[in-house]
């Protein structure tokens, strides 16, 4: 069973990886709390060699992911040079972004302003 103490070994890095799991920072205190608290409420038993790769699986998870949300979020919410443009510029710059790419776009904008 897993304990509120737990602690993975001070060569876990090296393990993890020898394990096919390339980490490349420590488990921070925060992580270590989220995965002891998640797999003390599971209540399943495994040996401590056992939890050092389910948690290092899991860090390389939920780092994966919180990296995409990252990458995401700044695709996704960079300003639209089309924003608040009449409907017609709106094709007009999409037209230029579908043939030209968005480099086009952003230098008609600077050139605009």
């Amino acid at each position: 069973m897993l304990f509120t103490g737990w602690q993975p070994d001070a060569d876990f890095l090296q393990k993890a990886a020898y394990w096919g799991t390339v980490l490349d920072t420590p488990v921070t205190q925060t992580e270590l709390a989220e995965f002891i608290a998640y797999w003390c409420a599971e209540g399943k038993a495994k040996h401590h060699d056992h939890w050092q790769i389910t948690l290092a699986k899991s860090l390389k998870y939920q780092r994966s992911k919180q990296r995409k949300r990252v990458r995401y979020a700044q695709s996704t919410f960079k300003s639209d040079p089309a924003a608040g443009k009449s409907k017609a510029m709106q094709k007009f710059y999409q037209q230029v972004r579908e043939t030209y790419g968005s480099e086009a776009v952003e230098a008609l904008e600077a050139d605009s302003a």
